[in-house]
């Protein structure tokens, strides 16, 4: 009797690890696609705002209106790095790296709850 329920509690923690596995990958689908929404909208506003600044500058004569498009270039790469790029592969990379080279930054203060202070 004992080595049934040891062997129907692995099967369903092993149910469970799949399951959870599942919903963390369409997690991070969801958010690459909603990276690449955002960046739609991002990118008509740096255009837009880009033609306004170049029209602008040109128009005056005031090379001063083409200074924003320095951080907006930024955050325009930014979005289009995390849409299309590879950022989440360097920042799973940089995760994995933190997890074995400084586990104490990730120790919680105090330490992990446990059952008796969570039934309190």
């Amino acid at each position: 009797m004992k080595d049934a329920q040891n062997e129907m509690m692995g099967a369903q923690m092993s149910r469970q690890l799949k399951m959870q596995g599942a919903m963390r990958e369409k997690q991070m689908c969801f958010q690459v696609a909603m990276a690449r929404q955002r960046f739609w909208y991002y990118q008509l506003f740096a255009s837009g705002v880009a033609f306004g600044c170049i029209a602008g500058a040109l128009k005056t004569k005031n090379a001063k209106l083409v200074a924003p498009l320095w951080p907006i270039g930024i955050g325009y790469s930014f979005q289009h790095d995390m849409a299309y790029g590879n950022l989440m592969d360097r920042a799973r990379l940089e995760a994995e790296e933190i997890l074995l080279q400084k586990p104490d930054w990730l120790q919680m203060p105090g330490g992990m709850p446990t059952v008796e202070e969570l039934s309190k």
